[in-house]
């Protein structure tokens, strides 16, 4: 097995391991969120998580076989359901068209909270093997994250903020709906108290 990889502990694995955190966190606490709450904290995070991923360390895997999962099916399936009940008919946006997935030539139909549940696994897993303390497998899960992040999540990111901007400068009032008070919840207890990244910078730092 080779020698642990001590760029596990770099300020660029860090800051993105807290930042991915963080979107977990408020995926998970998306009832409490009116849609023009949680579509504005999307639009702040999102880009911050791609760029702590794009600044990522390069990492070799140590392990031949992959990581131990976290994320069962009932927990992807209910950060996806909370999203599409929140938004709505927000939810449902046209991905452009790709040769290599459609070969219609039409738009591909998408959702933001299948895309955003996608992420949150991916995220998720790799947040919690990070945890564990275990230099060879917080090393492979980076590295896996990473990796994913080149070949599916990023892009799932990036057409995700697509859509969300789409939403946001139509000109139209996101929480007008008629049934906006039921599909949100009661916001007045929402927790607002860590929306900046850098409360938690240190959090890692300190395990």
């Amino acid at each position: 097995m080779e020698e642990p990889k001590s760029g596990v502990y770099s300020s660029q694995v860090i800051e993105f391991i807290t930042v991915s955190d963080q979107f977990c966190k408020h995926l998970v606490r998306v009832p409490g969120y009116k849609p023009s709450e949680f579509i504005s904290v999307m639009q702040r995070l999102l880009p911050l998580l791609y760029l702590k991923a794009v600044s990522l360390p390069q990492l070799e895997s140590v392990f031949e076989e992959g990581n131990e999962r976290f994320v069962r099916e009932e927990e992807y399936n209910q950060v996806e359901s909370s999203v599409a009940t929140l938004l709505g008919e927000l939810d449902s946006f046209e991905e452009p068209y790709d040769q290599y997935l459609h070969e219609s030539g039409e738009p591909v139909a998408a959702s933001v909270s299948e895309y955003l549940a996608d992420m949150y696994q991916d995220l998720k897993d790799c947040v919690l093997q990070y945890r564990t303390g275990t230099e060879d497998v917080m090393n492979d899960a980076v590295w896996e994250c990473s990796l994913n992040f080149e070949t599916a999540w990023g892009k799932k990111l990036l057409s995700v903020l697509r859509a969300l901007h789409k939403i946001v400068y139509s000109g139209k009032d996101i929480d007008s709906r008629e049934d906006s008070d039921s599909l949100s919840g009661d916001n007045s207890e929402t927790d607002r108290s860590d929306w900046f990244i850098s409360r938690r910078q240190n959090e890692y730092g300190d395990e």
